[in-house]
């Protein structure tokens, strides 16, 4: 039986994650690991070989960005036997990030010291434009409004200038087009009914790439976190919102509204483009998130950040 198998995505990090695997896979072979290797070239590819392969694996190495966890993540939600460790080499790292795993050291340690974590993941059921619903599984964020226009502005920046700027820039050109919109949010059987909202955002982490959305959230603890900027939200307001990433200077709390539950149900005014984990569904006027406890099995380091080893 080899110990695990390895999926990377080549293509992560506009191609430079293919040179890094290289050094990841000779790192994981010297520490005596012994595993199969399956590249990934697209998502019809991915889901394909991941089918094929499922079975005969227990724990899966990712190499590769938020958007090939979030594939594994659609085919093992219902698989609590499945194990996850994760090789930062994305853009944004997300989970990778907020499971203190920064390194394939970090990633090599973790798996030595079998550190494993239970992590929520959110059920995204939404209405698409032909009546069809649809369910996706979030490990991270959910968004429509200025946060999805921004991720779209920061995968075009990304594509042309590379990490560094493509998440500062990708919120600062979404400014330029603000769309407001109106939300009926159902919360614990209460309704709320948000005007002139700019976006909604549901959180099962805190920090997004390099921005802390909200403090204090956590993928563990059963409820879902979320936070809406509404009227009165100014093209001016948002950008001092992104500068307040980098110097902690300003902070966007006079027109937000923030809370959290086990499910919401979101209906809105407008069509808008459905952004989760990073990645871009179909537009949808209905949806609703709903908290399934600690069904994601991952390695971890935060027990090690929390002891201070």
């Amino acid at each position: 039986m080899k110990d695990f198998c390895v999926l990377i995505n080549p293509n992560s990090q506009n191609g430079s994650t293919i040179k890094k695997a290289k050094i990841y896979l000779k790192k994981l072979t010297k520490e005596g690991f012994v595993f199969d290797t399956y590249y990934t070239y697209s998502k019809d590819n991915f889901l394909e070989l991941f089918k094929r392969i499922i079975d005969d694996y227990d724990m899966f190495v990712v190499i590769g960005g938020d958007g090939l966890i979030h594939g594994v993540v659609q085919s093992i939600v219902d698989r609590k036997e499945k194990r996850i460790a994760i090789v930062p080499s994305g853009s944004g790292n997300m989970l990778a990030s907020h499971h203190n795993l920064f390194s394939i050291d970090d990633t090599i340690s973790s798996i030595k010291r079998n550190s494993l974590e239970k992590v929520d993941l959110v059920k995204v059921s939404y209405l698409t434009k032909d009546g069809e619903k649809k369910t996706v599984y979030s490990h991270c964020i959910i968004g429509v409004g200025y946060i999805a226009d921004a991720l779209k502005h920061a995968t075009y920046v990304f594509r042309k200038l590379g990490p560094k700027w493509c998440y500062p820039l990708g919120g600062v050109f979404a400014t330029f087009k603000i769309d407001p919109f109106d939300v009926e949010l159902g919360v614990d059987n209460r309704l709320k009914s948000i005007p002139d909202a700019t976006t909604l955002i549901m959180l099962n982490q805190g920090k997004i790439g390099p921005f802390t959305v909200a403090e204090n959230v956590k993928d563990t603890d059963g409820y879902v976190d979320y936070v809406m900027f509404h009227t009165g939200t100014s093209s001016v307001e948002a950008t001092l919102c992104l500068l307040d990433t980098f110097f902690g200077r300003y902070h966007f709390n006079k027109h937000r509204y923030v809370g959290r539950a086990k499910k919401i149900e979101i209906k809105l005014s407008t069509w808008k483009d459905l952004m989760i984990d990073g990645e871009m569904y179909e537009k949808t006027l209905r949806f609703s998130v709903e908290v399934i406890p600690k069904a994601l099995t991952v390695f971890s380091n935060n027990m090690v950040e929390k002891q201070g080893v």
